[in-house]
C-alpha cells in the first residue's frame, strides 16, 4: 500500500474520535470556533495538494460556530451533528 499523499494528522485538541472532538465541544472545553478554525486551515492546506472541494466557505462556516459557542454559552446542550444541516437548492 502507497502512503497518502498528504499525511493525516491526528485529531485537533488531543481527541481521538470524532465523538470525542464533539464531546468536548459540547462539554465547552474546547469552542467550536476554535475547532472550525483548525478545520479551515486544514482544509485549505489540503485543497492546495488534492483540490478536494468545489468551495470553502470560511466566513459561513466560523458564523455557524459562533451561533453554537453562544448556544451552548447561553445553556443550550448542542446536539452531535449541531449547524450540520442540508439545503434544498430547489
Amino acid at each position: 500500500m502507497t502512503a497518502p499523499v498528504i499525511p493525516i494528522p491526528p485529531l485537533a485538541f488531543g481527541a481521538t474520535s470524532a465523538a470525542a472532538l464533539s464531546a468536548l465541544m459540547r462539554a465547552g472545553e474546547v469552542s467550536v470556533r476554535d475547532v472550525t478554525e483548525a478545520t479551515l486551515v486544514r482544509a485549505h492546506a489540503v485543497a492546495a495538494t488534492l483540490n478536494p472541494f468545489s468551495a470553502i466557505l470560511d466566513a459561513p462556516a466560523l458564523a455557524a460556530a459562533d451561533r453554537a459557542d453562544a448556544a451552548r454559552n447561553a445553556g443550550a446542550d448542542l446536539p452531535p451533528l449541531w449547524g450540520c444541516r442540508w439545503r434544498s437548492r430547489t
